[in-house]
């Protein structure tokens, strides 16, 4: 599975199997990635449909994107607190991607995200 050793103690239940899901999520999370590459504009970003398609997954994609932040950061922060409906940055880190993937895989930690 994508999300590696990322996982919920509790099972959640989607139309997507496991590995659906992980290659759903991979094909978005690339998409998304290589279309926005070169935009400066946050909300073209954001607003990206394929990072639109990603926050759709719901609570099953939670995992696979705190994998992503843990081996690959990019801007999924967004898509997690929509998500989740939770924001674990503090001010004092906004704009630093580094601490800001820190601040939501401790957030997976405390969730209950297997985090190794």
């Amino acid at each position: 599975m994508v999300a590696g050793s990322i996982h919920k103690k509790t099972s959640q239940t989607t139309h997507f199997n496991g590995r659906q899901l992980a290659d759903r999520f991979e094909e978005l999370f690339q998409i998304w990635k290589k279309e926005t590459l070169l935009y400066s504009d946050g909300d073209k970003i954001l607003g990206h449909p394929a990072y639109r398609k990603m926050i759709a997954l719901g609570k099953p994609a939670v995992p696979l994107m705190l994998q992503k932040l843990k081996d690959d950061p990019h801007f999924l922060f967004d898509a997690l607190t929509v998500i989740t409906g939770e924001d674990p940055i503090p001010e004092s880190h906004s704009g630093r991607l580094l601490k800001m993937a820190e601040d939501w895989l401790a957030w997976g930690i405390k969730n209950g995200y297997d985090i190794r």
